[in-house]
């Protein structure tokens, strides 16, 4: 039925959203907390693109989960994609200049 299809289309997207927001509390030790707020403006922006896309394209609910699944995918693996390099760099700058020990 629809909610099994939309099960299945919303999965990979869910997947990337677990992984991200296990990054996301990495925004306060980098002190950054502005980040969030810019990845929930995004993820909104994501939100109202696949309304629009889903309106434009005279889309049902399927198409819908469709075009959110996508864009707040990419708009997960970014933000997961910004924190993870941003921490990386950290450990490495911090490795370099022996601040650790």
């Amino acid at each position: 039925g629809i909610a099994a299809d939309i099960l299945v289309i919303l999965a990979p997207m869910l997947a990337i959203r677990g992984v991200t927001m296990s990054l996301a509390t990495s925004v306060f030790v980098l002190d950054k907390p502005a980040w969030l707020l810019w990845h929930n403006l995004v993820n909104l922006g994501a939100m109202g693109a696949a309304a629009i896309a889903t309106w434009h394209l005279r889309g049902d609910v399927t198409a819908f989960v469709e075009y959110l699944s996508i864009a707040q995918g990419i708009e997960y693996a970014g933000f997961g994609l910004i924190l993870g390099l941003t921490v990386r760099g950290k450990a490495i700058h911090a490795a370099k200049h022996n601040v650790l020990s």
